[in-house]
């Protein structure tokens, strides 16, 4: 039973990585073309609609919209999506753009990381600076440390590493 729970996990979490992959290929918020210290230097909670508090069921169904920024919490009781977020993000399934502070959730995605991601299947960051605490964690950059069963830091000298990788 448990050999089954953790293949549906990977299964799932890799899916999710895929997903996020074409969904932020394509958009006009996070474009691939951008480089990672431009999009790291920029902070999105100075342009734009801020809130201190976001409440979501599943995009769209949440309020404020995913264009607006969260200064201060975010609770979502399935899918979440906004721009930039400073501050704790609680909720099953988490995503932005920028993400300063703590995002806890059974799966976390978002371009660029300041803080802890705490995922219980699933962490996923384009530039990661802190730690990721999952099953799965994968960043592409990063600066940090991973902690979990499976641990990729995509430009790294030993990208994929059991139990404990870190970049620095």
């Amino acid at each position: 039973m448990k050999k089954a729970i953790v293949c549906v996990a990977v299964c799932v979490a890799g899916v999710m990585a895929v997903a996020q992959s074409y969904a932020y290929a394509g958009s006009a918020r996070a474009p691939r073309t951008q480089s990672y210290a431009y999009v790291a230097e920029q902070d999105p909670l100075e342009v734009g609609t801020t809130t201190p508090f976001m409440l979501a069921l599943f995009d769209p169904v949440q309020a404020p919209q995913s264009n607006w920024s969260v200064q201060g919490f975010r609770l979502n009781l399935f899918y979440s999506d906004c721009y930039a977020m400073r501050g704790l993000d609680i909720g099953v399934i988490n995503s932005c753009v920028t993400m300063k502070g703590w995002q806890i959730g059974v799966i976390n995605m978002c371009d660029t990381v300041q803080g802890w991601q705490v995922g219980v299947l699933f962490n996923s960051a384009r530039l990661m600076k802190g730690w990721q605490l999952g099953l799965i964690n994968h960043a592409e950059q990063a600066v940090g440390v991973q902690l979990g069963l499976v641990n990729i830091i995509e430009d790294n000298d030993i990208p994929f590493l059991p139990i404990f990788n870190m970049s620095f």
